[in-house]
């Protein structure tokens, strides 16, 4: 879909802090992070939802989700992770993805994306 932003960083027209990536997701960090370390797993394939997943895809993206969770984990001082899909009138971007948002047991001040970056590639 060529107005949609999750579609142009796929295609690396608008740039992200990618920490991982394979033929069918990229894993980017969240511009607008709710906590330190807030991923965005999204589906390369655009859909609107998890809706349209296919049985492979969303088999594969779980495998990513614990993948990123070991990750976040091991190199980040977090006590919980949030995985949220939204669908409908809660979605903000029509394109299919997930939110993983770590939780601290202190509440932390967002720091400079690069600093969590460095940290999580």
């Amino acid at each position: 879909m060529k107005d949609c932003v999750f579609c142009k960083i796929i295609k690396n027209e608008i740039s992200s802090k990618k920490i991982y990536e394979d033929d069918i997701v990229k894993v980017i960090m969240n511009i607008n992070p709710e906590q330190n370390g807030d991923l965005l797993i999204v589906l390369k394939r655009h859909i609107k939802d998890f809706t349209e997943l296919r049985d492979a895809e969303a088999t594969h993206i779980n495998g990513v989700i614990k993948d990123m969770n070991k990750r976040l984990y091991e190199r980040l001082d977090l006590t919980g992770i949030e995985v949220i899909t939204n669908s409908g009138t809660c979605q903000e971007i029509k394109h299919f993805h997930i939110h993983m948002t770590p939780g601290y047991e202190v509440e932390q001040p967002i720091v400079d994306l690069d600093i969590i970056y460095d940290k999580l590639k």
